[in-house]
Parts: C-alpha cells; sequence; structure tokens
C-alpha cells in the first residue's frame, strides 16, 4: 500500500469515526456538550489533514516536507500547498477557514 493511500485511509477512518459519534443515539450526552463537540472537530480537523496530506504525497510531496514545522498541522498552508499542485475544491477553503486556528493550535484536544 502506497504512503497516500495509507494516509487518505486513515482520514477516511476518521470520517467515518466521526459520523458514527455524531449519529448514535446511544453516545455519551451532558447538558453541556463541548466535550463532545471538541472530539468531533479534532477527529475532522485531522481527517481534513491527512486528505491533504495524502492528496500531496501522491503529488510528490515527500513525509519530511509533511512533517515540517511549516506545514505540520496547518491547514491553510497545507491548502495552499495542495492548491499549488491544481488542488480545487472551493468547499475545501470554507472548511479550511472553520477548522484551522483552533486544529493548528491544539485547542480541539483540550478544554
Amino acid at each position: 500500500m502506497s504512503d497516500a493511500i495509507r494516509t487518505y485511509s486513515t482520514a477516511k477512518g476518521y470520517v467515518q469515526s466521526a459520523y458514527l459519534i455524531m449519529t448514535n443515539p446511544s453516545r455519551f450526552q451532558v447538558p453541556d456538550d463541548t466535550t463532545f463537540i471538541l472530539s468531533y472537530h479534532m477527529l475532522l480537523g485531522f481527517a481534513v489533514e491527512l486528505y491533504q496530506k495524502a492528496y500531496l504525497t501522491n503529488t510528490g510531496h515527500t513525509e519530511a516536507e509533511l512533517r515540517s514545522g511549516a506545514v505540520r498541522h496547518n491547514l491553510k498552508k497545507l491548502l495552499e500547498l495542495s492548491e499549488a499542485d491544481s488542488f480545487s475544491l472551493p468547499a475545501a477553503t470554507k472548511l479550511v477557514d472553520y477548522l484551522n486556528d483552533q486544529h493548528s493550535s491544539f485547542e480541539y484536544r483540550s478544554i
């Protein structure tokens, strides 16, 4: 299995996990669902990050480049690299704008 496929598969797993916890009627719920919302957003942020890294790996970027401090966990930088490699999906910009700041600052990982 190629690195791009492995990364894509992991991203898909994050999306499927987010879907399952969102739709499960037995999920843990409290009056203030902040902890759930944080975990849901964390999974989505990592999925977006890994989808972009899968695309970039497939277009020739190295693992070292994609793990560098300049792009690591920075959804906007990864999207810029992807767009420079001919990626185009208008909805991606909106999703990245929504998730980037808290994803790159790790706010979705804790309260």
